[in-house]
């Protein structure tokens, strides 16, 4: 008997189909070994080609990706499709707050921990220089001094923060207002980090801010005198549900943990890419994407 195997592959893009039929002897099917691979996985495994070229996925790698790699890549989920047009709307609006504050250009966005890191990411698409500080945990000390004794690995913090271009000489010589946003449940952990980084890292400058970011969601997009609904839902479920964790792409750093500083340098998370490359791809559309080099170093 002749065997002649049937292969058919009907691949298109946001609409990609694959089928592998049975073996077929004689123009009869024998036997049950096909199998099928949905589309949603097939997918899955293009953008995953795409978004290991890059252990972050920022302004440069989505300006090198073609119009193929793109519309693969907008083909994702809608919980992270979701999360970016939210953190988009009231990104904007925390940047045209801080423009008319401070003068675009003329400061620099310090994302403490997880929570802000979605909204810095818009703030760094549209080329304002943002720093990503991973550190968490300050708020369960019930002492004032208790967190010292981790003191014995704060040199390489403080070494971490220097290659992130935050010493006293280089704020000086900036020009430009550090503000350092922490999500305040209670406001213990920003205080905490404020003393840190003024007493223990010897950072105390007058061009620092330490500022409560869920007051900044807030005032920033608030009409009048109350913040609008969209804004309160983002605070309630990205900040006080830690939701942003899952796409800022910052790894999550105790104090107790500052010994692997090193880690978070290289860390990677493929929803946090595409959580980037949905943001990027917003701001394109919007002529807002901008590339910034001095966020070269930035996590």
């Amino acid at each position: 008997m002749k065997v002649s195997p049937i292969l058919t592959v009907v691949s298109k893009v946001n609409n990609i189909h694959s089928r592998i039929l049975a073996t077929r002897i004689n123009g009869a099917v024998e036997g049950k070994d096909s199998f099928e691979i949905s589309p949603e996985t097939r997918v899955l495994l293009e953008s995953q080609k795409i978004l290991s070229k890059s252990r972050k996925f920022n302004v440069s790698d989505y300006e090198s990706l073609s119009h193929t790699e793109k519309a693969i890549l907008r083909n994702t989920s809608l919980s992270i499709k979701e999360s970016a047009e939210k953190t988009l709307q009231v990104g904007l609006k925390v940047k045209e707050h801080l423009d008319n504050r401070f003068g675009e250009g003329n400061y620099v966005f310090v994302s403490i921990g997880t929570s802000p890191s979605g909204v810095g990411r818009v703030l760094e698409f549209c080329g304002v220089e943002t720093k990503y500080l991973p550190i968490s945990g300050l708020r369960h000390f019930s002492e004032d001094d208790e967190y010292k004794e981790f003191e014995a690995d704060f040199p390489l913090y403080v070494d971490f923060l220097a290659e992130q271009g935050l010493t006293k000489e280089e704020m000086n010589s900036s020009g430009k207002e550090y503000l350092f946003f922490d999500y305040t449940l209670t406001g213990k952990s920003l205080e905490t980090f404020k003393k840190m980084m003024k007493e223990d890292f010897d950072l105390d400058n007058p061009h620092m801010h330490f500022k409560s970011f869920d007051f900044e969601c807030y005032s920033s997009t608030a009409k009048k005198i109350d913040p609008p609904q969209y804004a309160l839902d983002y605070v309630n479920e990205y900040l006080f549900k830690e939701k942003m964790a899952k796409y800022g792409g910052i790894r999550h750093l105790p104090i107790w943990d500052l010994i692997c500083i090193e880690e978070c340098k290289y860390y990677q998370c493929d929803d946090a890419k595409r959580f980037n490359f949905l943001i990027m791809d917003k701001l394109n559309k919007m002529n807002l994407l901008k590339y910034n080099p001095a966020n070269k170093k930035s996590l």
